[in-house]
């Protein structure tokens, strides 16, 4: 889903996946690497990391991220 994110919003948007279970992060990475969305994951607009509540409380302060 957040590859499709990331193709919606383009190369000068930034689309950010968060989810609790590092393993499941780990197989969207491998999957995207695959898919037409890599290049976003590559230039760094798309990006996926393990958190959960206080991540996404922290990445809510970041300008541009919500």
């Amino acid at each position: 889903m957040t590859g499709c994110f990331a193709l919606m919003v383009g190369a000068e948007g930034r689309v950010v996946g968060v989810d609790h279970i590092p393993e499941l992060v780990d197989m969207s990475i491998k999957n995207i690497e695959k898919s037409v969305a890599a290049s976003f994951l590559k230039k760094g607009s798309l990006s996926l990391h393990v958190g959960g509540k206080y991540s996404l409380s922290l990445m809510s302060s970041l300008p541009g991220i919500f």
